[in-house]
């Protein structure tokens, strides 16, 4: 019933506020104090999903939500149940980082500060949660101003991708390859300012990032090699990253590489693949030949499935 409740809510301020006054969502709110973790759980689960509204995200900070789960948050390794409820409260300050990064950052900054500690000292599965977050945060551009002033943090958050990506389970390196795609993506390619940082970013993500990530696009796994892809995908995209699509050193291969479909059991690699091709298909003044262009191109119109061998 509450699942209900919550999509009505998110629906408008409007319809939130109807709820508001019905005293549902009260009863929700209630469930974040239950002894069973569980109960807690969903409820925090909901909340997240309220939270991605900017109207849901100023109903809990008015009935005091935001303020509560700070504190539990903080507090967490102090509580008992903390292993279980800290992905939870970790998945919901990301909601909430994207929905309104500023607020996260001026209004709860110890907050912030603790999803970046999580990402060095939680145990795996706060990890894998806070890595995610912080590339969600950084997804969209002012998340992205928000991250730049803890630059020492992201600068060893982004060292931190690079060895989960090169060593880390299966799982964690999937998570911090879609991280690090999401910390590269640029919304709007008129801020120069934004344009600059995730050049910086990606300069701070280790010594040879393209190395990395081309060899990671070379791994006979589906799953790590699409999210390798797509990061080259955002690399490529990005207005300082065409040049990088064709050009050595910056991302040497990237053209013959989105281009290098192979059959396999599924088409998940070959969508990626694709979607390397149509990311790169636009050409820039000096970089790489017309007939490379000429491939692309073709790569892009046939799509992400082979009928030939």
């Amino acid at each position: 019933v509450f699942e209900v409740f919550v999509d009505i809510a998110k629906a408008s301020p409007e319809m939130l506020e109807k709820l508001a006054e019905s005293g549902h969502l009260d009863k929700l709110l209630q469930e974040t104090n239950q002894g069973d973790v569980l109960v807690r759980l969903n409820a925090l689960e909901l909340l997240t999903e309220l939270a991605s509204k900017s109207h849901g995200l100023d109903y809990l900070e008015k009935k005091g939500i935001l303020a509560k789960l700070s504190s539990v948050t903080i507090n967490v390794a102090k509580d008992p149940l903390g292993s279980l409820l800290g992905p939870g409260l970790l998945k919901f300050f990301g909601s909430m980082g994207q929905t309104s990064p500023q607020r996260l950052l001026v209004d709860y900054p110890q907050v912030l500060g603790f999803i970046f500690e999580c990402v060095q000292d939680g145990d795996s599965a706060s990890q894998a949660v806070a890595v995610e977050t912080i590339g969600v945060i950084g997804s969209s551009v002012q998340g992205k101003r928000a991250l730049q002033s803890h630059g020492d943090k992201m600068k060893q958050y982004l060292k931190t991708l690079s060895q989960n990506i090169q060593g880390g389970r299966s799982e964690l390196r999937v998570r911090s390859l879609d991280a690090l795609a999401n910390i590269l993506h640029i919304e709007d390619d008129s801020c120069e300012d934004i344009i600059r940082l995730t050049e910086q970013w990606y300069n701070a993500f280790g010594e040879a990032p393209t190395r990395l990530l081309l060899g990671v696009c070379k791994q006979p796994f589906p799953d790590l090699r699409c999210s390798a892809l797509g990061v080259v995908c955002e690399v490529a995209h990005s207005p300082s990253g065409s040049g990088r699509a064709g050009q050595p050193p910056r991302l040497p291969g990237v053209p013959a590489r989105s281009l290098h479909r192979v059959r396999q059991g599924r088409q998940g690699g070959q969508v990626c693949h694709c979607g390397c091709a149509r990311a790169v298909s636009v050409p820039t003044s000096g970089v790489s030949t017309s007939e490379d262009w000429q491939r692309i191109r073709t790569a892009h119109k046939e799509g992400p499935v082979l009928h030939r061998g």
